[in-house]
């Protein structure tokens, strides 16, 4: 009787096992793809907020181009061609920012087009 019970708590333990392990293959890739997607989400966050801070900082210079900059990490540098210069950090929260975070660079064109690369 003892030698029985030993057994199927064996045999319960091994398909509790077994049920882990399927659950694991099922869920792991799941998780993967949703840590994509919130990286994606992130980036185009990040990138409309820096597309916006640029239209914002060109509607208010005089000049209304921008020192052409690229490819950068450190947005926070970028500037408008008055005197003196707007400086784009001033159009942001820096301390939001993850662009190295996320791996992401960004080039200024003097116009303000602004493109974004991401690995």
């Amino acid at each position: 009787m003892q030698q029985k019970r030993k057994i199927g708590y064996i045999l319960e333990a091994i398909v509790v096992f077994v049920l882990m392990v399927v659950l694991s293959s099922i869920a792991v890739p799941k998780i993967g793809d949703m840590i994509d997607r919130e990286q994606d989400e992130l980036r185009a966050d990040e990138f409309i907020i820096v597309k916006t801070a640029v239209a914002e900082m060109l509607a208010d210079s005089t000049v209304k181009s921008l020192q052409s900059t690229g490819p950068v990490q450190d947005i926070g540098r970028v500037q408008t061609n008055d005197s003196p210069p707007l400086v784009l950090e001033d159009y942001l929260d820096i301390s939001e920012m993850r662009s190295e975070e996320l791996g992401c660079f960004y080039t200024f064109t003097a116009e303000g087009d602004v493109t974004q690369e991401c690995p």
